[in-house]
């Protein structure tokens, strides 16, 4: 018998920098990269963050979001992508509310359903 299991990836954070470790993404090809190599091992969810494309740094920019999710969904449509602000820039709140009333919605999120 097969045991079900979440492994959530997480390829970079807000604070990790080239300077830091070479490994981490910091361009949005270098985190598709990564997240589908994971996919590809059997991780099953995936936390993002965008880095600016020109600057390194950690961004909200929408933009970046969208390139970052549109590549990974259509390799792996079903994958689990989390991030911090997602629905609001990319309009998703609709997808997002499916999903937390399936499996409800953690005391952190419950600010976003109002």
């Amino acid at each position: 018998m097969s045991k079900k299991f979440i492994l959530n990836f997480a390829p970079t954070g807000m604070i990790p920098t080239k300077k830091m470790t070479p490994y981490v993404p910091v361009a949005v090809n270098e985190t598709i990269e990564q997240v589908l190599e994971a996919a590809e091992l059997g991780a099953n969810m995936v936390h993002l963050h965008a880095r600016d494309l020109y600057t390194g740094e950690p961004t909200y920019k929408k933009e970046f979001y969208a390139d970052i999710i549109r590549e990974i969904r259509s390799h792996f449509p079903r994958l689990n992508l989390c991030d911090n602000k997602r629905e609001n820039l990319l309009g998703i709140r609709e997808e997002i509310r499916s999903a937390r009333s399936r499996w409800g919605t953690p005391a952190r999120f419950r600010e976003f359903d109002a």
